[in-house]
């Protein structure tokens, strides 16, 4: 009886981490969006790291640092798609290369255009 008690407990904090981590994930990501959109696009300029919506950071998933412009530009196909279906995981992988790498910036918060 109390081990279901307990059982119960945890599935139910569980569910409030699961939220939890969801919300911060929101704020980390509107903030360091923010943060990029600030410095621009100037090729000196150092960007903030954009969490995944689901939480999970780039290095989490085996992916290089995205910390300037030129980081962005020297990703391979597979890495720029790779990153673009984390960042994008209800959009299918779609347009020419320029668009993917304009979708990318979005996603990071900087204005591509």
């Amino acid at each position: 009886m109390a081990a279901e008690k307990l059982k119960g407990q945890l599935t139910a904090m569980a569910g409030q981490l699961e939220v939890l981590t969801k919300r911060h994930a929101a704020l980390a990501r509107a903030f360091t969006r923010h943060s990029n959109f600030a410095v621009g696009t100037a090729p000196g300029a150092v960007l903030q790291i954009v969490p995944f919506p689901d939480g999970q950071y780039p290095s989490d998933c085996g992916l290089p640092v995205l910390d300037t412009i030129a980081a962005v530009e020297n990703l391979t196909t597979q890495q720029r798609n790779d990153y673009l279906c984390y960042y994008y995981p209800d959009q299918a992988l779609r347009g020419t290369t320029a668009e993917r790498k304009k979708l990318l910036l979005i996603a990071l918060g900087c204005n591509p255009f």
